[in-house]
């Protein structure tokens, strides 16, 4: 078997549609134009010292099950550590989720809860953490799962 010829054109050119194909056997390759995302290099990068949980929020969805997280913290220089934890009014765990080393300081994610929350509020704690470093303290929020 012959191996198909490597794709023409270059890079300024993208997207490039062409058609390729042995023994009558059409194949359509798609070359799209890539995208990267470049970090802002002019940004002011916090010391593992320094680094803290600058807004937390949470948005309930309508099932009453999931809640939307929002976590932005000061842009680092070394990646922290990160543990979400959802407790209801009893302090009994709900959900909960780890980030190690997380690559942007903005995470957006959603909790699904494990167990039926007791009712009244419920508590959202971050902890942002280094294993072998310091530890910022932790953010809380606390809200009602269901708006009426």
């Amino acid at each position: 078997m012959t191996p198909l010829p490597p794709l023409q054109g270059t890079l300024p050119h993208f997207p490039q549609k062409g058609k390729w194909g042995r023994a009558g056997v059409g194949v359509e390759v798609i070359i799209p134009l890539m995208e990267f995302f470049f970090p802002e290099d002019n940004l002011q990068r916090t010391s593992p010292e320094q680094t803290r949980i600058l807004s937390l929020t949470a948005e309930p969805y309508e099932d009453g099950r999931r809640v939307r997280v929002n976590i932005e913290m000061s842009p680092f220089a070394e990646r922290p550590h990160l543990e979400v934890t959802l407790t209801d009014i009893n302090g009994d765990e709900i959900s909960t989720a780890s980030f190690v080393e997380p690559m942007a300081w903005k995470l957006e994610f959603t909790l699904h809860l494990r167990t039926e929350p007791a009712d009244g509020p419920l508590d959202l704690q971050a902890r942002l953490f280094y294993p072998d470093g310091p530890e910022a303290e932790p953010a809380r929020l606390r809200f009602n799962l269901l708006q009426n």
